[in-house]
C-alpha cells in the first residue's frame, strides 16, 4: 500500500510549512507591489487619487464583480464563457424595463428595472447551471453555446444591435448615481466612487458565503472531489447549479454599473470581457480544476491586470502588449500549478523541486515579468523631454482604421507630438474606460473616434470635466457634450454617393439587397439612412432584403447565393463596405448574373481594381490616412493657440469605371 498522502496539498503544507496556493498568491502580490513601486518612480501621475481611485479602481469594479461570481463557479470545478453575453442581456433588460416604467416615476422605475435585471441574471445563470449540473453537459460546451444564444437574445431585444437609451432624460440622469455617486473620504477633494462601494459590498457578501456558510464549504468540497462530496451527503448538483446562478446575479450587478457609465445598453458590448474575468480569477490563484482559491486571490488578480492596462497607457504602450503580459502570467501560473500537482501525486516533496526551489521559481518568474514591463516601458517612454501628449482613441479592427492610425502617428512625429493610440474594439464601455486612462495620464488633448454616438457623450463629458479638449474624428457624436471640432469623411454624404451610383446603374428600377454590419453604430445607421433618402427619388427601386453579417466575406458569399435563388429578378447590391460588395459581385459573376450591379464604400485598392476590371460598379472614396493626419494636425493647431472652426470635412468623391484610373486606394 502506498505511503503517499491522501491530500497532496495538505502533505505539501506539512512538509514545507507553507501551502503552494499561499505561495502563489504571495508571488502575484509581490508582482503587484513591484509594479506599483516602479510606476511611482516612472510616472508622476500614477499615485494621484484621480488615477488610483477614480480611474484604476473604478474601472476594475464592474469586471471585478463578475470575477467574484466566476470564482465560485471555478472553485466548484466549473467554467463560464457566457458572462459577457449575460451582462449584455441584463443591460438591455435594465433599459427596456426602466423605459417601460418611466411613467411611474423614478421611485418605481429604478427599483423595478434593477429587480428585473437581477431576475434576468439569475434566470440565465440558472439555465447554465441546470444544463451543467442536472443534464451533465460539459461546462465548456454549455457556456460556449449559451454565450452565442444569449448574445443573440440581446441582439433581438435591441432590434439588431442598435444602442438603447431610456427616453426620459431626468430618469436617466437619476440612475447615473450608480456610477457617478461618490462618498467623501479624508477631507475635501477625496472620495470613493459608487462602483467601488458596490464591489466592496459584493466582495464582503461573497466572503461570508464562501467562508461561513455550508454553501461555501460545499463549493470547495465539490471542486476538490465531487464524488467524495456526493458520498458525504452533499447535494452536488444543487450546489454546482447555484454557483452559476450566483455568477449570473453578479453579471446583473455589473450590467447596472455599465449602463450607468454609458447611459445606454448595447447588445454588442462587453465582447471579450469573459476572457478578462477568467484571466483575473486564474491569475489570482484559483485553478481551473477547482477545489481551492478564494475571493482575496481574485481581488489581487483583478487589480494586477487592471494595473498592467493602466501602466501601459501611462507609458504610451499599445494595448497589444497587455495581451502578451497577461498571457505570460496565465501560462506561468497554470504551469506551476500543474507542476506542483504532478510532483505531489508522485509521492511528496523530496521528488519535486523543494520549497526553496519552488519559491525561487515563483518569485523569479514574477520578477521576470516585472522586468519585461520595465523594459517595455523604458523602450517606449522618454521622460527627458515631454512632448505634447495626444490621446487618439479609435478602433483597429479593419485595414481602414490601421491606415488612420499610421496617418495619425506619422503626423504626430512630423509635428513633434506623442500620439498614444488606444483600441476600443468597437466597444463603447471599453472606450470610456480608455478615456479615463487618458485623463489619468493627463494628456493635453484627445482625438476621439466614437464607438457609438450616444454612449460616448458620457465619455466626452468626463473629458470636459477634466478640462481636456476633444477633436471628434470620422464619426459624429450625439448632443450633450462639448468638443472643439469634427474632422473626417462625412459618412452620410459618402453613402449618398454610393447609393446614387447604384440607383443610376440599374436605371432607377428593380429589386436590391443591402448588406450591413453592426447596425447600432453611427456609420451603419447613416449608411442605411442615406440609401433610403436616395430611394425617395427612385420609387421604382425596392429593398427586398437587409442582411446583417459579422464582416466575413464567406458569410456574405453564402447569403448572396441564397438571395440569387430567392430573387431571380434582383438588380443590385448595396454593401456597407468594399470587401462585402466584392464578395457579392464575385458570387453574381460565378452564377452567370453579372447584370446584378454591386456598389461598396471605402475606396480600397482592391475595390478600385475591381471597378477597373468591371466586377464592381462603383464605390465612394474615403481617405483614412488623411483623417488621422487631420485629427492630429487640428489638435496641434489648437495647442498652438489657433481658433478652430467647427467642421473640417474630408471629401468623399465617387469612383466608377469612368474615373477609376485617377485614384489610388489608401488601404
Amino acid at each position: 500500500m502506498s505511503d503517499a498522502p491522501k491530500n497532496p496539498s495538505a502533505a505539501y503544507q506539512r512538509n514545507t510549512g507553507i501551502s503552494f496556493r499561499k505561495l502563489q498568491q504571495a508571488s502575484i502580490l509581490v508582482l503587484l507591489v513591484v509594479l506599483c513601486l516602479f510606476a511611482s518612480f516612472q510616472s508622476p501621475t500614477f499615485f494621484r487619487w484621480t488615477n488610483l481611485v477614480d480611474n484604476l479602481l473604478t474601472n476594475a469594479a464592474a469586471v471585478g464583480v463578475i470575477a467574484l461570481g466566476m470564482t465560485f463557479v471555478m472553485i466548484a470545478g466549473g467554467f463560464d464563457l457566457s458572462v459577457a453575453s449575460i451582462t449584455a442581456v441584463c443591460s438591455v433588460v435594465l433599459v427596456i424595463v426602466m423605459d417601460a416604467l418611466s411613467g411611474f416615476g423614478a421611485a418605481v422605475a429604478i427599483p423595478g428595472a434593477l429587480l428585473a435585471t437581477a431576475a434576468a441574471g439569475l434566470a440565465l445563470g440558472a439555465i447554465n447551471g441546470a444544463l451543467i449540473a442536472y443534464v451533465g453537459v460539459n461546462p465548456f460546451v454549455v457556456t460556449l453555446s449559451t454565450m452565442l444564444v444569449f448574445r443573440g437574445i440581446a441582439l433581438i431585444l435591441t432590434g439588431g444591435g442598435q444602442a438603447m437609451q431610456v427616453e426620459d432624460i431626468p430618469l436617466r440622469t437619476q440612475f447615473n448615481w450608480v456610477y457617478d455617486a461618490q462618498v467623501p473620504l479624508f477631507g475635501a477633494g477625496h472620495s470613493i466612487t459608487m462602483p467601488i462601494i458596490i464591489f466592496i459590498v459584493v466582495f464582503l457578501a461573497g466572503m461570508y458565503l464562501l467562508k461561513y456558510t455550508r454553501f461555501g464549504h460545499y463549493t470547495y468540497a465539490i471542486g476538490g472531489n465531487e464524488q467524495a462530496a456526493r458520498l458525504a451527503g452533499v447535494n452536488t448538483r444543487l450546489i454546482k447549479a447555484a454557483s452559476y446562478v450566483l455568477c449570473g446575479l453578479t453579471c446583473a450587478v455589473a450590467a447596472a454599473i455599465f449602463v450607468a457609465m454609458t447611459e445606454t445598453a448595447q447588445a454588442e458590448s462587453h465582447q471579450g470581457k469573459e476572457l478578462d474575468v477568467i484571466a483575473s480569477v486564474i491569475v489570482g490563484g484559483t485553478p481551473l480544476g477547482g477545489g481551492s482559491g478564494g475571493l482575496n486571490s481574485t481581488l489581487i488578480g483583478v487589480l494586477l491586470l487592471r494595473l498592467i492596462d493602466n501602466l501601459l497607457t501611462q507609458f504610451s504602450v499599445g494595448a497589444e502588449y497587455r495581451k502578451v503580459v497577461t498571457g505570460l502570467i496565465i501560462v506561468v501560473v497554470v504551469a506551476i500549478d500543474v507542476l506542483v500537482k504532478r510532483r505531489s501525486s508522485r509521492g511528496g516533496v523530496r521528488q519535486g523541486i523543494g520549497r526553496r526551489g519552488k519559491l525561487g521559481v515563483v518569485i523569479g518568474v514574477a520578477v521576470l515579468i516585472a522586468a519585461l514591463l520595465v523594459v517595455a516601458a523604458m523602450r517606449f517612454h522618454a521622460p527627458a523631454v515631454r512632448k505634447r501628449q495626444i490621446g487618439f482613441l479609435m478602433t483597429l479592427d479593419h485595414p481602414y482604421w490601421q491606415n488612420m492610425r499610421l496617418g495619425a502617428e506619422d503626423e504626430g512625429r512630423k509635428l513633434g507630438a506623442e500620439v498614444t493610440i488606444l483600441n476600443a474594439k468597437e466597444d463603447p464601455v471599453l472606450q470610456i474606460e480608455q478615456i479615463q486612462d487618458a485623463i489619468a495620464k493627463q494628456v493635453d488633448i484627445v482625438c476621439l473616434v466614437p464607438m457609438k454616438k450616444e454612449p460616448l457623450v458620457r465619455g466626452v463629458q468626463l473629458l470636459n470635466r477634466a478640462k481636456i479638449p476633444v477633436v471628434i474624428v470620422n464619426r459624429e457624436i450625439a448632443e450633450g457634450c462639448d468638443y472643439l471640432c469634427y474632422t473626417g469623411t462625412d459618412t452620410y454624404q459618402g453613402a449618398l454617393v454610393s447609393a446614387r451610383i447604384l440607383a443610376e446603374a440599374i436605371g432607377g428600377q428593380g429589386e436590391i439587397v443591402e448588406f450591413h454590419q453592426q447596425l447600432g453604430t453611427g456609420p451603419e445607421i447613416a449608411r442605411s439612412k442615406a440609401l433610403r433618402d436616395v430611394l425617395e427619388d427612385y420609387p421604382g427601386i425596392a429593398i427586398v432584403e437587409r442582411i446583417p453579417h459579422k464582416g466575413e466575406r464567406d458569410t456574405v458569399k453564402t447569403e448572396m447565393q441564397t438571395l440569387l435563388e430567392k430573387y431571380p429578378d434582383l438588380k443590385g447590391v448595396y454593401a456597407h463596405g468594399d470587401n462585402f460588395a466584392i464578395a457579392a459581385a464575385q458570387v453574381c459573376r460565378k452564377a452567370g448574373r453579372a447584370n446584378v450591379k454591386a456598389v461598396g464604400m471605402g475606396g480600397s485598392q482592391e475595390a478600385i481594381d475591381a471597378i477597373k476590371a468591371g466586377l464592381l460598379t462603383g464605390t465612394s472614396y474615403q481617405r483614412p490616412e488623411e483623417e488621422g493626419r487631420s485629427g492630429v494636425r487640428l489638435a496641434v493647431r489648437y495647442l498652438n493657440g489657433e481658433r478652430l472652426e467647427k467642421r473640417y470635412p474630408v471629401d468623399c468623391p465617387p469612383i466608377t469605371q469612368d474615373n477609376a484610373t485617377e485614384f489610388k486606394g489608401q488601404f
